[in-house]
């Protein structure tokens, strides 16, 4: 597998899609990601492949994500798939991007732009092991509903936040920074 765009919608129907292991690989999606198989950024070990996507829906069976990064890039609404990240980020333009289930980021979530949205349908969970950065905003106030979201970073630090009536917990082993904002429950 070397590096690879596709210029439309990329659909892994069944199987798995393997980053390998030799060197740290990209792949670019223009379009929609769906499909019942696996996207396996792991077999890499240690390498850190980024894996960007530009289409408003994302969906994906099952996802390892190794030491890889996932890059939400569109200029627009845009679905971020449920499930465990490495490293998660938000890119270009202010727009809302809405997590479709429980988000487990195992190392950084940085949001560069626009708005991570805990969306209207279900209390959603958001665990972040490392920091949380960037000029975006999370937005927890969706359906009235009791989201959470979990810092274990020693950094977090983001420009705008609406609590709803979620709650924020830090939970961290080491100082950690709270970013300044309005809370529901703290």
């Amino acid at each position: 597998l070397n590096n690879i765009t596709v210029n439309s919608n990329l659909n892994v129907s069944a199987g798995t899609l393997d980053y390998g292991n030799t060197v740290a690989r990209t792949i670019t999606v223009t379009g929609d990601l769906s499909g019942a198989g696996t996207i396996d950024m792991a077999s890499g070990g240690a390498l850190a492949h980024p894996l960007t996507l530009n289409g408003a829906n994302n969906a994906i069976g099952s996802f390892v994500p190794g030491s890889g990064t996932v890059i939400y890039s569109r200029a627009g609404v845009q679905q971020i798939f449920a499930g465990t990240y490495f490293n998660l980020t938000t890119q270009s333009s202010n727009q809302i991007r809405t997590i479709q289930g429980d988000v487990i980021v195992n190392n950084n979530l940085t949001l560069t732009q626009g708005t991570f949205s805990f969306g209207n349908g279900a209390a959603r969970n958001v665990v972040v092991n490392g920091n949380l950065s960037g000029a975006g905003g999370i937005d927890m106030s969706g359906g009235a509903l009791p989201h959470s979201l979990t810092l274990n970073g020693g950094n977090n630090a983001i420009t705008n936040f609406t609590a709803g009536s979620g709650s924020v917990i830090y939970s961290g082993t080491v100082g950690q920074q709270i970013f300044s904002g309005t809370y529901y429950n703290l």
